[in-house]
């Protein structure tokens, strides 16, 4: 999937997840992409999905926005 949002995307955590001393909450991801993402929210979903997967069913938000 990463094919998809170009080879210099770049991935920033935010939110709670950002501060050592909160404990729980869910992980924000937003992924900065170069090139204009065609059906963002599906891949966002798809995104979100395999990483709750990944992550043993912590839940993962993640934002796409395209940079030019």
């Amino acid at each position: 999937m990463l094919n998809l949002l170009g080879e210099n995307c770049i991935v920033l955590l935010f939110g709670s997840r950002t501060d050592d001393n909160q404990r729980g909450g869910d992980i924000d991801l937003l992924i900065e992409s170069p090139v204009i993402i065609k059906n963002r929210i599906q891949l966002e979903c798809k995104l979100a999905a395999r990483l709750y997967i990944k992550l043993g069913g912590r839940k993962v938000d993640v934002l796409i926005v395209s940079v030019n």
